[in-house]
């Protein structure tokens, strides 16, 4: 197996003299949140909590001295107020954004060294490389098998620029904007609007926006901010301030409020456990 790990800016980490051993997450833990009643409790809802993953390789330098020189190599690039990403190779097209919550070296001989290693993982969820931006096609190099991708690329659009359309989510989880990263952008080509609806059937959800929307103007929620022409434009999208967010699977999106041409665009990583 190999494991490829990243800055924080994906610049390639090189290890010299290194054979990865394994590279195993943990399984997923929730907190469980209820409320005491006489006969029990009440669900209040859960949270996923961080992830640990397990990690073993192995180092062989050609001498004595190139031992205690890659060991420094090792104490430097596993420092553990560094980030990185680490992708396993098996599943190539996915990666975790770690440091290093434990380090420890066994010295086999005077060449060879064994390192356990434990990464953590602020968040539950991996990600892919690509995003939903990205083309799926093989020789991207940023796709594999178990991502949940369909066979058929075309009906995996991320762009669109009719009212009715549907938003393919692959993840093993809901894609909402006030944890993930999802991007909406809304251009006019030739469009104008008012009270402007994004409508997440799927989800029953609605983003509304009251502000002007002109030719040539650009509207992106980008998380839970939204802004017109790069200018904050929350304020035209109360007094709800809902958001779109993305069920696993199909999601049927309508959009209502605009007349003339206009192009809509999704951009997220997908999300794995």
């Amino acid at each position: 197996m190999k494991v490829r790990l990243y800055d924080p800016n994906m610049n390639e980490i090189i290890l010299r003299g290194v054979t990865w051993l394994e590279i195993t997450p943990e399984p997923v833990t929730a907190e469980r949140y209820t409320e005491k009643v006489y006969n029990g409790d009440v669900p209040l809802g859960k949270s996923t909590n961080s992830r640990l993953i397990n990690a073993r390789l192995k180092y062989e330098s050609v001498d004595y001295l190139g031992y205690k020189l890659m060991r420094n190599e090792l104490y430097s690039i596993f420092n553990p107020i560094k980030d990185m990403w680490a992708v396993d190779e098996e599943v190539p097209g996915i990666m975790w954004k770690v440091d290093v919550e434990d380090f420890d070296i066994e010295r086999i001989n005077g060449r060879i060294g064994l390192v356990n290693l434990v990464f953590y993982s602020a968040t539950t969820y991996a990600r892919s490389i690509g995003t939903s931006l990205d083309a799926f096609t093989y020789d991207s190099g940023l796709w594999g098998y178990g991502m949940g991708l369909q066979g058929e690329a075309s009906t995996q659009n991320y762009i669109h620029s009719s009212a009715n359309f549907s938003i393919f989510n692959p993840s093993n989880v809901e894609v909402d904007p006030r944890e993930h990263e999802l991007k909406i952008t809304l251009r006019s080509i030739s469009a104008t609007g008012s009270d402007i609806r994004v409508r997440n059937t799927t989800s029953d959800e609605v983003w509304r926006y009251q502000g002007p929307f002109n030719v040539g103007d650009i509207i992106t929620i980008d998380g839970v901010i939204t802004k017109r022409n790069g200018t904050n434009a929350v304020g035209f999208t109360g007094p709800t301030f809902s958001l779109i967010s993305l069920v696993e699977g199909n999601n049927a999106i309508t959009i209502s409020g605009i007349s003339g041409g206009f192009e809509i665009t999704f951009e997220f990583p997908f999300l794995y456990v």
